[in-house]
């Protein structure tokens, strides 16, 4: 490994974001994302499998992106992967492998969802995302950010249901209970897109208000 990558490695802080890895035309050799660049970013300096070793001998430049968040390096990672096709990583041909997210906006209270199923059906898909597990903390963390509903009820109904667990913890907007109308929810659904979308410069104001006020409920972790 070149020297100017070593130093780079050791001084890079401990915050979320992408890390890339250039070839010797300055092309992308392998994007990744790191809930620590400064942790993820060492272990390649420590011995390991036949990628990092590849990456390791043939990578000539490294740089990094600073994040808010792992959710907004998972988005980020995603996008630079889908278009700079990097040598080393995953390869993205067959789609069908690989996890989406799915939000139902051709509902009137859409919901977000992994699904591999890409049936056409007036709903809004992310991915294809490489790494399952982020990605379900990813909509983990926007379901309690922005409460969007999780059930599979056929909202509205015409009569009020008993309220589920998540009413009850202040996890959800409640149109099931009629707390929140199509209206206002479907700005809260233009907020999730516009943050699964990577625009986090629009949106940061109002995720750390939601997270202050969550924090107040004790319901964010």
């Amino acid at each position: 490994m070149r020297g100017s990558i070593r130093e780079k490695i050791l001084t890079a802080p401990p915050y979320p974001g992408v890390y890339i890895f250039n070839g010797s035309t300055k092309t992308p050799l392998y994007i990744g994302k790191a809930m620590s660049l400064k942790t993820r970013l060492r272990s390649y300096l420590q011995p390991g499998g036949p990628k990092h070793e590849r990456i390791r001998r043939n990578a000539t430049g490294l740089e990094y992106i600073i994040t808010n968040s792992e959710v907004e390096a998972l988005t980020l990672e995603e996008s630079l992967i889908k278009l700079n096709r990097p040598r080393y990583n995953v390869r993205l041909r067959d789609d069908k492998k690989y996890p989406y997210l799915k939000l139902t906006v051709q509902d009137p209270f859409p919901r977000l969802y992994i699904t591999r199923n890409l049936k056409k059906d007036g709903s809004i898909i992310f991915g294809p995302y490489t790494n399952a597990r982020s990605l379900r903390r990813t909509v983990r963390t926007v379901v309690k950010i922005f409460k969007l509903r999780s059930c599979r009820k056929k909202l509205p109904q015409t009569s009020k249901e008993r309220a589920c667990l998540n009413f009850a913890m202040h996890r959800c907007l409640a149109p099931c209970q009629k707390q929140i109308s199509e209206k206002d929810y479907a700005k809260i659904v233009a907020e999730v897109i516009h943050f699964l979308n990577g625009r986090s410069d629009l949106l940061q104001k109002t995720v750390e208000s939601k997270m202050f006020q969550a924090a107040r409920i004790e319901d964010y972790e």
